[in-house]
């Protein structure tokens, strides 16, 4: 997730934003439908963990998890990642 906001930071810097939002919308896509690695969806917080989806017997509480395999991405949480970083950079562009 950091060598894509490195990325996206780089072509600010060097891109018109034509090709910035093409780049962030397509990230944006790959991310919501879970077609990255799973390391991207670590979340970006101080426990840096993956958040497992709560199923009813879990109610409100919240599991983390230090390390998953690709195996596990239809369970996993994407929103944090999501709402707090890719969501404004896209708003920012658009």
């Amino acid at each position: 997730m950091l060598n894509v906001l490195k990325y996206i930071f780089k072509l600010f810097e060097l891109s018109n934003n034509t090709l910035i939002i093409r780049e962030l919308k397509e990230f944006s896509q790959e991310y919501k439908n879970k077609t990255l690695d799973i390391q991207y969806y670590r979340e970006l917080s101080i426990n840096s963990n993956y958040r497992i989806k709560n199923d009813y017997y879990l109610k409100d509480k919240l599991i983390n998890v230090s390390n998953l395999g690709n195996e596990y991405l239809d369970i996993i949480e994407t929103g944090y990642n999501y709402g707090k970083y890719i969501v404004p950079l896209v708003s920012i562009m658009t």
